[in-house]
């Protein structure tokens, strides 16, 4: 390949052509427009690395939304939602807290639940809409959610909260709480830049 575009989770060797990424890249744009009254809440479910405790993470959601009734929270699953889960979070009653699947929403529908919440809380699985959350620079939490094992995928999570990036759950409990940095994670912007600049004359 000219080039490989590599997270620095799966510690690529360094060559010429790798170009290392801050994690996976996604579509999100940073967003300057976060509503503080306005939440998401982003659901995963059980994979090779992390299992699935569903009591759990519905007390951790009963928990954020309790002490929090001043947001609205919009919460979506993923195709790995367990179907528990999703028939719990369907049959949730709380004022201030709506249930939108996954397969209801469009291709953007994500990112523009980013581009506007003020506070995003992500289970620990998701890699992915955990990367998205920080690109639109809006304040993240991550839900609790039992690990299989301690690797590379697992410990994004410790290596994003020591730098501030995000605040866990057990961390929010105890009244540690990072604050919304003001930097924007926008890779997919900065590999595209870096690109150009090699191919173009």
């Amino acid at each position: 390949f000219d080039y490989c575009l590599i997270p620095d989770h799966d510690r690529p060797e360094p060559g010429k052509n790798i170009i290392v990424t801050r994690g996976a890249l996604n579509l999100v744009v940073p967003s300057a427009d976060h509503d503080k009254k306005k939440g998401l809440i982003m659901i995963g479910g059980p994979s090779k690395h992390y299992a699935w405790d569903n009591d759990s993470l519905i007390n951790q959601l009963m928990d954020i939304t309790g002490t929090r009734p001043d947001i609205y929270w919009t919460v979506t699953d993923s195709q790995r939602t367990p179907a528990i889960t999703r028939a719990t979070l369907q049959s949730m009653a709380i004022t201030n807290t709506g249930y939108c699947p996954h397969d209801e929403t469009g291709r953007d529908w994500i990112a523009e639940r980013l581009a506007e919440a003020g506070s995003v809380w992500v289970t620990a699985d998701s890699v992915s809409m955990i990367y998205e959350a920080l690109t639109s620079g809006a304040w993240t939490g991550i839900l609790s959610v039992p690990a299989r094992s301690n690797d590379k995928i697992t410990g994004i999570i410790n290596t994003l909260a020591d730098e501030g990036l995000i605040t866990t759950y057990n961390d929010w409990k105890q009244g540690n709480i990072s604050p919304c940095k003001k930097q924007y994670l926008n890779e997919a912007e900065r590999c595209a830049r870096k690109l150009l600049a090699e191919l173009l004359p």
